[in-house]
């Protein structure tokens, strides 16, 4: 599926036509950035390998959460653990590797910090749709989740707040059930470093 068929969907559920095509774009900013902030599954999942040269690292534009960061030291291929609370108390360097790392906005900061090969997971955010002809991974994959996405925007546009309920349940369903799908495939045997 497009953004042209995305539309073409819309107006056969709304049952209206009435709206600009800057009005249909916007709805389809809004449900990018919704699906953003709430998918984990396994289409919007990205695999980067970085070699920090400083801490904290930069992370890319399109990151959304992280699944996992490894580093493979000695043969073998350890897990970090993610921190927060207890972060602080880790050494800043020393030891060769990293064995935590926590996310502050766009960037991560390893403890102790190395300037070893890891290996990122993270989930990023749908490419914008700018173009009718134009797709992405999570429309490709997941058609009905950008529908009721798109649909929750287009009934808050119309303020019908029964309608949008409705998508927004829907919606959240569809999340959830792909949220737990890339859970479970997250079930990995990659161990823990220090675990």
């Amino acid at each position: 599926m497009n953004k042209g068929e995305l539309r073409t969907m819309v107006v056969g559920y709304l049952k209206r036509s009435d709206f600009s095509s800057i009005e249909f774009d916007q709805w389809v900013r809004f449900a990018n950035v919704r699906i953003g902030r709430s998918l984990r599954g396994q289409d919007n999942l990205v695999a980067l390998a970085v070699t920090p040269t400083a801490n904290p690292v930069a992370l890319p534009l399109d990151y959304r959460a992280m699944r996992s960061v490894e580093s493979s030291q000695n043969n073998s291929t350890f897990r970090l653990r993610a921190m927060d609370a207890a972060f602080n108390t880790l050494p800043l360097s020393g030891g060769g590797f990293a064995v935590a790392y926590r996310i502050r906005g766009f960037e991560m900061e390893l403890r102790p910090f190395a300037a070893v090969p890891l290996n990122l997971e993270y989930w990023q955010a749908p490419a914008e749709l700018v173009t009718d002809n134009q797709t992405n991974a999570v429309l490709t994959a997941q058609p009905m989740l950008y529908l009721y996405a798109v649909l929750m925007e287009g009934a808050v546009w119309a303020q019908d707040a029964n309608a949008a309920q409705a998508y927004a349940g829907v919606f959240g369903t569809e999340v959830e059930e792909l949220n737990i799908q890339g859970q479970n495939a997250n079930l990995g045997d990659t161990p823990t470093m220090g675990a």
